[in-house]
């Protein structure tokens, strides 16, 4: 579920767009540096609005750097660094190494299982450093699978509803859907708690708002996820919580309506936070970005129905 949350290029000038490369490629160096190549290659803007983000709240002092790399060996170009760029490098491995074993689990790949086993002693480091944070994924992986499976495991539930931010997230799980019934809110909730709980770096005064704007991107990232996923899904017979709906005749503005209307929360609690540094960049993505890939999304599903 990666590569939803970027920038729309139009929208920003060509001094911004510099900057924000430049925070991707200080990701790609920290991964590279932290987990070798097998680090690269889990790269991703969505991670990188997060370097953004908490290095704008927390107003960390940039290490600039001026490299060469393999993808850009002619011209030297400017990398920015800082501790939300290690946050966000660990982050990024945790949610790959669960991703490469749910991959396994789904679709019995064995280079996914491979690529998670390479990952595992790295991944068994960041439950020490990042107890609250991996012990989240690990709880709201695994309801969401069950929840899938048409079922919740009662023991998760009651694990979920001791998580000291959801407060304003208590639709949760109260009955087990119907067979052929499918909650949206609730397999999408857990993503949202998962992405929650990476976004509180600190226990601190910003908590609440950083949780609450975590909760509703993730949710956001999981519905558009989904909806890329729909026809590759049905072909398949995987999991989708849009598959019930996709016969609707509004099912596209049903669509449209739910994204919204998520990420209407998110911007609410994002202007919350004190930003000033990178604003234009990070409004750019909350308001613009992640429409650009949904429409391009939307582009190409239209193509592919007209004769």
């Amino acid at each position: 579920m990666f590569g939803y949350v970027t920038i729309n290029k139009d929208g920003l000038t060509e001094e911004e767009y510099q900057h924000f490369q430049s925070y991707y490629c200080g990701l790609c160096r920290v991964l590279k540096e932290k987990y070798q190549r097998r680090g690269q290659a889990v790269l991703s803007y969505d991670m990188t609005f997060l370097t953004v983000l908490l290095t704008s709240l927390y107003e960390c002092e940039n290490r600039k750097e001026s490299i060469r790399c393999v993808p850009h060996p002619r011209k030297r170009h400017e990398v920015l660094r800082n501790e939300m760029t290690e946050y966000a490098a660990d982050m990024n491995l945790a949610l790959v190494y669960h991703k490469c074993l749910d991959n396994w689990a789904d679709e019995g790949s064995k280079s996914q299982y491979m690529v998670a086993k390479l990952l595992k002693s790295r991944y068994q480091e960041l439950q020490v450093k990042y107890p609250r944070q991996c012990g989240v994924i690990e709880r709201e992986l695994k309801l969401l699978t069950a929840l899938e499976k048409g079922r919740i495991p009662e023991q998760e539930a009651e694990k979920a509803k001791d998580c000291p931010w959801s407060e304003k997230a208590r639709n949760l799980l109260k009955t087990a859907p119907q067979k052929g019934d499918v909650d949206i809110d609730r397999v999408a909730n857990c993503f949202g708690r998962l992405t929650a709980e990476i976004f509180v770096y600190r226990e601190d005064e910003w908590r609440d708002a950083l949780w609450n704007m975590g909760f509703a991107l993730g949710k956001f990232i999981y519905l558009m996820d989904a909806y890329d996923d729909l026809e590759k899904d049905r072909k398949k017979g995987n999991f989708n919580p849009l598959l019930p709906l996709a016969d609707r005749e509004d099912f596209e503005e049903f669509c449209r309506q739910m994204l919204t209307m998520t990420m209407a929360d998110c911007s609410r609690n994002f202007e919350l936070l004190p930003l000033l540094e990178e604003i234009g960049i990070l409004r750019n993505i909350i308001y613009s970005g992640v429409w650009t890939k949904y429409e391009q999304l939307k582009s190409r599903k239209k193509s592919v129905k007209e004769p």
